[in-house]
């Protein structure tokens, strides 16, 4: 029902292998959208350097994203939710 999510940061900045000036970092797209935004980043960089290396721009051709992108689970919280949601479900239910 809920999962919660690390944000994913690159050293450099992901945005720096696009070969063009941009003004949003990764981590202002995470202040201002948290980590769906910053998925949508890595996800946009992903299909512009595919592009770029299907059109021979960039030879090597950039590493495939996972169903959840680049997100790491966020196990500790994700573990004291569901056991609160089991509680709850259980106070309802008695």
């Amino acid at each position: 029902m809920f999962e919660f999510f690390l944000p994913t940061f690159g050293a450099p900045c992901e945005t720096v292998s696009l070969g063009f000036p941009v003004k949003a970092s990764e981590i202002e797209v995470f202040k201002r959208s948290g980590v769906y935004g910053l998925d949508r980043l890595h996800r946009a960089i992903h299909d512009i350097n595919l592009c770029r290396h299907q059109q021979g721009k960039l030879t090597d051709k950039p590493v495939t994203l996972r169903r959840k992108g680049r997100l790491v689970s966020w196990e500790e919280m994700n573990k004291k939710v569901n056991r609160a949601l089991d509680r709850l479900s259980k106070d309802w239910a008695g």
